[in-house]
């Protein structure tokens, strides 16, 4: 469609020049840490990077000369949040605003395949990091997009989004 409305050469420039983003986390690495974490116990950020991509990108890079990676480290930028919740304009970073149980995280907050009574939801999202046992609100995640696009050399690299 995009060729027929702008043309061969007009589409390959605007996709040449997109910024495509590609999620692995925690669902790449929980299920196996869940049925042998002694596994990964002394294992560094960087084997758990590896793992998880492996040389995917060394592959694309041989097959793409213009191509460019980055990396950005959410474990990090996340537990900059939680210690400086403030800062980031936060007033609760150790519960969540949907749940029930121990700090709101138990998987009840209008869960349909099991039980969906029982949980309790906040006043206001936007004081939450987390909204629910496996996910950070629009707000949390609106600054880790941020910090991809032009954040520092320690949590994004070898290149933020915008350079």
């Amino acid at each position: 469609m995009l060729k027929d409305r702008l043309g061969d050469a007009e589409t390959k420039r605007i996709i040449s020049r997109a910024v495509y983003l590609i999620h692995i986390g925690p669902n790449d690495y929980f299920y196996s840490l869940s049925v042998n974490a002694s596994n990964f116990q002394s294992k560094t950020k960087d084997t758990f990077v590896d793992y998880g991509i492996g040389n995917t990108t060394t592959v694309i890079e041989g097959q793409l000369p213009d191509f460019k990676y980055s990396l950005f480290d959410l474990y990090t930028a996340d537990t900059e949040t939680m210690a400086n919740p403030t800062k980031h304009g936060f007033k609760e970073v150790k519960k969540a605003c949907c749940g029930s149980g121990p700090f709101w995280g138990s998987r009840t907050c209008g869960y349909q395949e099991g039980m969906s009574h029982g949980y309790e939801l906040c006043d206001n999202v936007s004081d939450y990091m987390f909204f629910d046992g496996s996910h950070t609100t629009e707000k949390a995640n609106q600054q880790t997009a941020e910090l991809m696009w032009d954040g520092p050399s320690d949590l994004v690299g070898p290149y933020n989004l915008k350079t």
